[in-house]
């Protein structure tokens, strides 16, 4: 399963990197199609899970699709600019619809239907925003070279945990979460992380004089890609172990199916969902990228 597990990783990522390139070099753009379609089936799994935690928490399936498409299409269009207007208006209609239903649950199912939206909302929506940046003159197309920096460190810190743990695992990091990890593969995911970012900016340093937008390091310092890196290993753990929290739960072992060893959709993204958001958030500290004059 370890060896299958990584592979799928490698596979799923793979497939986003390469849609992210081909963005890079056609006119026709196939990776918001492919995240508003995987944000769809991640909302209605994580929507499933929340449902089986009990009878009384019935979030609205349809409502919360809506809130997370217009999370991800103002992170396409609108850099995330409008996302208190989203959860303030999402959270009224959510009140509306709750009053439609039985009072008791009413509660629970509001706060359990903005919490599915603005985790996988946010989440999807930050790495379209990160997508549509077109660097510091707005003429290039940086924004899509930090999404393939993104994901392979997202993805590596996973591997690197596990293979660490496997290895050298004695302590367990939150046994009633998930059984299988460890202190030791926990430092290991986020030592590979950070290494993964180094390793990535290294290999644009060499892409500087490149037209397409490439040249990273000129705005981008080997600093960032390593603070960046050790910042994913920690966040993209968190990301794993809150998914865990609610598959517990709920009493299943995954989120859904996607036939490969890992279980559903947010499985296989939900330390993403952490890494995308701190990605965008550093960026506005840092005042790079798409948030610099």
């Amino acid at each position: 399963m370890l060896v299958g597990r990584n592979v799928s990783s490698a596979l799923f990522f793979a497939v986003m990197v390469g849609c992210v390139l081909w963005d890079v070099f056609t006119r026709f753009h196939v990776f918001p199609i492919l995240v508003f379609l995987v944000s769809s089936l991640a909302i209605l799994e994580a929507t499933a899970l929340v449902r089986k935690t009990g009878a009384e928490m019935r979030p609205w399936r349809l409502g919360c699709w809506a809130l997370v498409m217009m999370f991800v299409f103002d992170g396409w269009l609108g850099e995330m600019q409008h996302l208190h207007v989203i959860v303030i208006v999402g959270l009224m209609l959510l009140f509306v619809q709750a009053m439609t239903q039985p009072i008791r649950g009413g509660i629970g199912s509001v706060g359990t239907a903005l919490m599915c939206s603005v985790w996988i909302g946010v989440g999807f929506g930050s790495i379209l925003t990160l997508w549509s940046w077109d660097g510091p003159q707005g003429i290039s197309r940086e924004g899509r070279y930090l999404i393939v920096f993104l994901m392979p460190v997202a993805m590596f810190q996973d591997i690197a945990a596990m293979w660490t743990g496997s290895l050298l695992g004695r302590r367990k990091l939150a046994p009633v979460l998930s059984p299988h990890k460890t202190v030791e593969g926990a430092i290991g995911g986020l030592l590979g992380s950070g290494l993964m970012g180094l390793v990535l900016w290294f290999i644009y340093s060499f892409f500087k004089d490149d037209t397409r937008g490439v040249p990273l390091c000129e705005f981008f310092t080997w600093w960032d890609a390593l603070l960046l890196g050790l910042l994913f290993g920690g966040v993209g753990q968190l990301g794993d172990l809150s998914e865990s929290l609610l598959k517990r739960e709920a009493g299943v072992k995954d989120s859904g199916w996607t036939g490969t060893a890992h279980g559903g959709v947010l499985d296989v993204f939900d330390s993403l969902l952490f890494c995308a958001p701190t990605m965008a958030l550093y960026a506005w500290t840092r005042g790079l990228w798409m948030f610099s004059g």
